[in-house]
């Protein structure tokens, strides 16, 4: 059996060692993840920017159906899948509570390591799309790939924060 290729991604405090999986894996998830979100992906790719901060008001409409499309059972199923496909390759190093590193298979440790922290977990499915389809990601969205997810992911993450008690 070949020796696993992985690409170390740092996200927070914690270091996943991805999976670059192998072509076949690769285009089968690409075909499963296009048949989900390929019309959104395309109407994002599609907009331009016209006013100051660069952001349309359809892009951001775009952007809120494709979310809207997250609920469809068919992308659960993919994104399901997707998680399986990497999760069983990928090692995440972090300190545990008791001051120990460790170094597990994502896949052992899922549920427990990501609870909680659902920010951190699509930020981790993102990072092991990337590593696997970046020039894919660009070309598709005209190199704004990065700048739309990040958006996502940043709305994702402050949704997911705990609110401060202004103490009134």
């Amino acid at each position: 059996m070949a020796q696993q290729r992985r690409t170390e991604k740092k996200i927070g405090e914690y270091t996943f060692l991805v999976p670059l999986l192998g072509v076949r894996d690769q285009r089968r998830l690409l075909f499963k993840l296009a048949g989900v979100v390929g019309i959104p992906l395309a109407e994002l790719a599609g907009e331009e920017s016209k006013e100051d901060q660069g952001v349309s008001t359809k892009l951001w409409d775009s952007l809120g159906a494709a979310f809207k499309s997250l609920a469809d059972e068919k992308v659960i199923e993919v994104y399901e899948y997707a998680i399986q496909q990497f999760a069983k390759e990928t090692k995440v190093n972090y300190v545990r509570e008791d001051g120990k590193e460790v170094e597990p298979f994502l896949r052992d440790v899922y549920d427990d390591f990501f609870a909680g922290k659902l920010d951190l977990e699509f930020k981790w499915i993102w990072a092991c799309l990337e590593a696997n389809y970046s020039g894919f990601l660009e070309s598709v969205t005209g190199g704004r790939a990065k700048g739309l997810v990040g958006s996502a992911l940043k709305a994702v993450a402050e949704s997911q924060s705990p609110k401060e008690s202004t103490g009134s």
